[in-house]
């Protein structure tokens, strides 16, 4: 009878023994399982981690950049209510563009545009004495509509002359300055803003 007993007590035992095991083993199944996901999860994580830092330190620098401009653009307009701006004559503004640096700056979009050329183009006229303006003007030309920064000024004369500040050109027609400039086949001028 003991016999009998321990036969049928040995499946029972085997279950005993083999049920916490059998879990242990599911249990090691479903954490390695899961451990695979998270470790996928937190590569996926890193890598759009690495993605918004690199945004963060883009939109950073152009903050920067945005507040260098800002900071330029207080320095001039404290520099012109201290001075007296001047009209300049059509040779002194020929000489001042030639010495002036600003058409050396690279064109790098996103960074350095035809509004930074106009602006610091304003700035260092200021600086030497000149009143020179920002013109803002939207065309339509044989490519689409678009925009377009350049400056403007009054000559000591009293004749008035477009500025294209990134090659130092002077223009008598803004619609003729811009389809040559622009290498388009006719442009019509749309809005223009001047800005003193």
């Amino acid at each position: 009878m003991s016999t009998s007993r321990t036969r049928r007590l040995v499946p029972i035992l085997v279950l005993v023994v083999a049920c916490p095991v059998l879990f242990g083993l599911y249990e090691f199944q479903r954490l390695s399982n899961e451990n695979f996901w998270l470790r996928k999860e937190n590569l996926s994580l890193r890598g759009e981690l690495a993605f918004l830092r690199e945004g963060y330190e883009s939109e950073l620098a152009r903050l920067r950049d945005s507040q260098a401009l800002y900071l330029a653009q207080i320095e001039l307009l404290q520099h012109q209510q201290a001075s007296n701006l001047r009209r300049p004559s059509e040779q002194e503004l020929r000489t001042f563009l030639a010495s002036d640096l600003t058409d050396s700056q690279p064109f790098v979009i996103g960074r350095y545009v035809c509004m930074n050329y106009a602006s610091d183009l304003k700035r260092n006229a200021a600086l030497a004495g000149w009143n020179i303006s920002v013109v803002i003007v939207n065309y339509n030309s044989s490519r689409g509509v678009y925009g377009h920064v350049l400056n403007g000024a009054y000559l000591s004369d009293g004749r008035w002359v477009w500025i294209e500040p990134q090659k130092d050109l002077i223009a008598w027609s803004l619609e003729t300055h811009l389809k040559d400039f622009l290498k388009v086949a006719y442009v019509k001028v749309i809005d223009l803003a001047v800005v003193w």
